[in-house]
């Protein structure tokens, strides 16, 4: 009773996932869950690898939006034009992949990190910039956590902490 639909199952066993999945179409009923099919496509990337013959190929799990053969996306620092739409049996080719629909794209200009948010942009330049400020962020993060760790290394080194940070500015040639 209540509120919140609970269900026993065990995925190593195999008990019960038909009882959950009715569980969750029989709620999704209830509150008329529906996702919008009419905008740009959104979803998550599940995995990605790099493929002969296809370039990178990202396992995508399409949550908003349909995603059709010939739209710029940015997945994390990635960006790119769907090439091709893969079902998920590697063999069938689709024209587009509408909501909650498993699909490989392929097109990425790089290789994406699973968990990365893909998303349909107008053009192929905001696709671009977006992964470039995005890479240049990650960058800085890293950068900075990187000064983090030498100046705590230095510190460790020279005994004590370091009661005073001063700044040198160093130029490479």
């Amino acid at each position: 009773g209540g509120d919140v639909l609970s269900s026993q199952i065990s995925a190593k066993m195999n008990t019960n996932l038909d009882d959950l999945l009715d569980k969750v179409m029989l709620q999704a009923e209830v509150q008329n869950l529906k996702a919008n099919p009419d905008r740009n496509a959104q979803g998550a990337v599940i995995e990605a690898r790099v493929e002969r013959g296809l370039g990178t190929l990202a396992t995508t799990l399409i949550q908003r939006g349909t995603i059709k053969v010939g739209d710029y996306f940015v997945a994390g620092s990635t960006s790119g034009k769907v090439r091709a739409l893969l079902d998920t049996d590697g063999k069938s080719r689709l024209k587009e992949a509408g909501p909650s629909q498993p699909v490989s794209v392929v097109g990425f200009d790089g290789v994406p990190s699973a968990g990365d948010l893909l998303v349909v942009v107008d053009d192929e330049q905001a696709a671009r910039e977006l992964a470039e400020s995005r890479q240049r962020i990650s960058r800085e993060k890293e950068s900075s956590q990187y000064q983090e760790g030498l100046m705590s290394s230095v510190a460790a080194a020279f005994g004590g902490g370091i009661k005073e940070q001063r700044e040198m500015c160093v130029v490479v040639k």
